[in-house]
């Protein structure tokens, strides 16, 4: 009997500990989050690829969100869809990352904090029933939704002296100050490279054998960029997204996953990653740019035609192909580089913008495919930075931004400007539309734009 009242004891004394520390990340929302000690620059400028959601953040450091908000995914404190720009309150931030339904704060400090979907229902990889999976990587083990900005732990610890960050499907990812990479969330084709294909509740060391940098991910794969210049990968390893040479088995695609991390061999001087579905691209120090996986430029790719048409299993320069093949140089002298759904968009170092790949909605700045990288013009303004989500682009200059393809406000709702009054509370759109030519949505004088970021719309299959 004494053996079991002390059973009952140390239960109540657990779940007593586990509930004060969810009350206490719930709160941190109230804290002043950043105070302006991080000692890097807040120029720096990071893409996200897929859409739902928008998130700026100015220069100054501050947030301004809009658009999809079911899961708290914009920090308002509330789950009410916004159809212009809000600023959120929070300043001194030096970074954000968006995922699927949530969005990563990462203050001058080094903090990390996490707002949006906290609970993903699937089943687990090994078989079985469906399962909650709780993927904030914060105390709250409770709500569905965490609707304020919430600290992230590393168990016991706050997660802190973090770089960068980055978000994926229903995944996120933070890269420590000695260059450690750390992992949580939802993780079903092993993209963590942990040699599991389930999830991690907490952030965790991902195995990577040297020094990283920089994150990408989608919906299947991940990629981790070295401060070598090198790139390893994990997850499923259809189509050769993984490039290490895999990817169709027995004359088929091979939709195995690889759950430890793989260098891709030949691929050196790598100073950005980004990816696309089904495809994963490197922009090279010399300014050119490497793919690999289900390339939109089947003409450089092993496959130019049949059942695997721009498969490509090993990276491959695709500037240097197209300029040999087609005589196409807009792919070269390369400074930024984001993947959508299925295109992407490229800034050269003279501001000038260039896309590929799927236009259906006109996200390439015209309509239809481009298997060549094509100009976009900004009626002659030179851009500074670059985004692409889902089936949408984004660029931005100084204080204007501009958005072409797929949008989540239909034309008959759409005014001149849909952001440029925080009070305005209009007609939701209803539908989707499509602008084939770059629509300058944002037009401000007192701030400045230096990053814009669109969260993944491909769900898990």
């Amino acid at each position: 009997m004494k053996a079991y009242i002390s059973m009952i004891k140390g239960m109540i004394f657990f779940l007593g500990s586990l509930f004060c520390l969810t009350m206490i990340a719930n709160l941190a929302h109230s804290q002043s989050i950043g105070s302006g000690l991080f000692p890097i620059g807040q120029d720096t400028f990071k893409q996200i690829a897929n859409e739902g959601h928008y998130v700026v953040r100015t220069y100054k450091g501050e947030v301004l969100t809009a658009a999809s908000n079911g899961k708290g995914q914009l920090g308002l404190g509330d789950t009410i869809n916004r159809n212009y720009l809000v600023d959120t309150g929070l300043a001194d931030i030096f970074d954000i990352a968006v995922g699927k339904d949530h969005t990563l704060f990462l203050t001058d400090q080094g903090e990390v904090y996490f707002a949006g979907r906290n609970k993903v229902t699937a089943q687990p990889a090994t078989g079985g029933n469906p399962v909650d999976h709780f993927i904030s990587g914060t105390w709250n083990f409770v709500d569905d939704e965490m609707v304020y900005p919430t600290q992230v732990f590393e168990g016991f610890y706050p997660l802190d002296d973090i770089r960068s960050i980055h978000a994926g499907d229903y995944k996120s990812f933070a890269v420590y100050a000695n260059g450690r990479v750390y992992g949580w969330g939802y993780a079903h084709y092993g993209e963590f490279g942990r040699g599991t294909h389930d999830y991690e509740i907490f952030p965790r060391v991902m195995p990577i054998p040297e020094t990283v940098k920089a994150v990408a991910s989608d919906a299947y794969h991940t990629l981790f960029l070295t401060v070598g210049g090198e790139v390893y990968a994990a997850g499923r390893k259809a189509y050769g997204v993984l490039g290490n040479g895999d990817g169709i088995l027995n004359n088929q695609i091979d939709y195995a996953s690889v759950s430890a991390p793989v260098k891709i061999p030949g691929l050196n001087n790598v100073t950005a990653i980004t990816t696309m579905n089904l495809a994963s691209f490197a922009l090279l120090d010399d300014g050119t740019v490497s793919a690999w996986g289900k390339i939109p430029a089947a003409q450089c790719s092993e496959y130019p035609s049949g059942l695997f048409k721009g498969v490509q299993r090993t990276p491959v320069n695709l500037s240097q192909c197209l300029a040999s093949i087609n005589g196409n140089t807009n792919l070269m002298d390369i400074v930024q580089i984001d993947g959508g759904d299925d295109h992407i968009i490229a800034l050269n170092d003279a501001g000038e913008v260039f896309t590929m790949g799927n236009g259906l909605y006109g996200q390439l700045g015209r309509n239809g495919a481009q298997h060549v990288p094509l100009p976009v013009h900004f009626n002659g303004m030179l851009i500074d930075n670059v985004s692409a989500g889902g089936d949408t682009s984004l660029a931005e200059a100084c204080d204007n931004l501009w958005m072409f393809g797929k949008e989540t406000w239909s034309s008959e709702t759409l005014p001149d400007d849909p952001f440029d009054d925080p009070r305005d509370t209009g007609p939701k759109a209803t539908s989707y539309a499509g602008f084939g030519t770059p629509y300058l949505f944002h037009e401000g004088e007192e701030i400045c734009i230096r990053q814009v970021i669109r969260p993944p719309w491909e769900i898990l299959k």
